[in-house]
């Protein structure tokens, strides 16, 4: 794997409405099996963590319907 797949694979991701939806999907999923889990946060409440927890600077919504890290 390397950092030029993932950056390609993003810049595919700003072009393609297809894989925007499927990742604006992942997004609802991760939701979904948390609050049924017990727990219940924000698509923001999501970014911000994974920016603590991994230090990815994630853009706010709606910037982009692909807007996980």
């Amino acid at each position: 794997m390397s950092i030029a797949n993932a950056k390609a694979f993003f810049d595919k991701v700003d072009q393609d409405p297809a894989l925007q939806q499927k990742l604006q999907q992942t997004q609802s999923a991760i939701l979904d099996v948390a609050k049924g889990a017990g727990y219940q946060f924000t698509a923001d409440d999501l970014r911000q963590h994974l920016k603590d927890r991994f230090g990815v600077a994630a853009p706010a919504a709606p910037q982009k319907p692909y807007t996980l890290a």
